[in-house]
């Protein structure tokens, strides 16, 4: 999937109506992007608190239908062609299967469902019916990024022999919501379910596809704070992905910190590239830092590319660019089948992982079904 500059795009039909479902949600994570994309027009809204999509639908030009739930949206005698679904992952599956027959294309967050065997039906049914399922990946239309895969394949750090993959977080339904879990997605296995989704597609991104998954994972669980104090129980998960162009490994830890930290470095014969997206000393705003670290010689920073939109929080771009690349392919009615699905592949990384701990062995992909355990 390339990333797509807002200048390489100029819609041929004017903007592609929108539905926004689970507005509570989508507007912290999608508010500032949807506001400022040209190439999408809100028409409707559906939460069941009226009072989001009311507050929303203000600060956005145009006549917007609003309503309690999806099924009321999709009844309705003008279903848009492209909709936004933001609701809990227990109930993502069931809305997805809802809208598929209605809709031209739906961006979600990923997983789209909690296990394979639900994800397999769900893509089945956008196949069936031509509907273009788009995963809320933002971090692959971060130029940045981007620029950074490219420079550590340009032969400047060597021939890149591994992709390391660091995030640490607080346990907090406030980063939960960051990355597009749950609202109640505070504990270890919920964040590592989403967390491990976005480490994984990243590391597909650079070296392909997953051939194999190892994995060891903390299964404490941590006590909630009693007497004014924090169960501070270091937490760890450690991924090592046998790929199709190297291997590359995930570590996930819990940490005291107030804000999380995430950065990827790439493993040269002649030297480290380190991408840190977000850090202790590195606002959320802003775009990622490289560095290039060559033993014997200190440690330089690498220039970012220009690129239009610069100006904008890192966060805010990074969706602006993936709404407009789902409004293109919307209107230009790419399928599901036309464009690959990156959700299930990212899902099957991190349910390998469960399963490879569960029984300390190595698992070969593909993972046909979802592990289940006795416990």
């Amino acid at each position: 999937m390339q990333v797509l500059l807002e200048s390489e795009f100029v819609p041929e039909a004017g903007p592609v109506p929108l539905g926004i479902v689970g507005c509570s949600l989508a507007r912290p994570r999608l508010g500032a992007a949807v506001a400022l994309s040209q190439h999408l027009q809100v028409v409707a809204m559906a939460d069941p608190d009226t009072r989001f999509a009311k507050a929303w639908s203000r600060t956005l030009s145009g006549d917007i239908a609003l309503f309690a739930d999806l099924q009321s949206l999709l009844t309705h005698d003008t279903v848009p062609p492209a909709l936004i679904l933001e609701v809990p992952l227990s109930e993502r599956s069931e809305a997805l299967l809802a809208a598929i027959p209605l809709c031209r294309g739906i961006m979600c967050a990923p997983p789209f469902a909690a296990t394979l065997e639900e994800t397999d039906r769900i893509l089945h049914a956008a196949a069936a019916h031509n509907t273009l399922l788009m995963p809320v990946f933002p971090r692959r239309f971060d130029p940045v990024i981007l620029y950074a895969i490219e420079y550590a394949n340009s032969g400047e750090i060597g021939l890149l022999q591994q992709l390391r993959c660091d995030w640490s977080f607080p346990l907090s339904r406030a980063y939960g919501a960051e990355i597009g879990a749950d609202p109640d997605a505070g504990g270890w296995d919920s964040l590592l379910l989403y967390a491990g989704c976005h480490a994984a597609d990243v590391c597909r991104w650079c070296l392909g596809d997953v051939l194999t998954v190892s994995a060891d994972i903390d299964t404490h669980t941590p006590m909630e704070a009693h007497g004014g104090r924090r169960d501070t129980s270091p937490l760890l998960a450690n991924l090592v992905l046998g790929m199709e162009n190297g291997p590359a490994t995930c570590h996930f830890t819990r940490s005291r910190a107030v804000h999380p930290a995430e950065r990827y470095t790439f493993t040269g014969s002649l030297g480290n590239l380190e991408v840190v997206v977000s850090s202790t000393t590195n606002a959320a705003s802003a775009f990622p830092m490289l560095t290039v670290h060559r033993q014997g010689i200190r440690p330089h920073p690498v220039a970012s590319p220009e690129f239009a939109g610069s100006e904008l929080p890192a966060q805010v771009y990074r969706m602006k660019a993936l709404l407009d690349e789902f409004a293109r392919l919307v209107q230009n009615r790419v399928t599901e089948m036309e464009k690959g699905d990156d959700s299930r592949p990212a899902l099957e990384v991190v349910h390998a992982a469960q399963l490879s701990a569960h029984e300390c062995r190595k698992i070969t992909l593909p993972l046909r079904h979802s592990p289940i355990f006795p416990f």
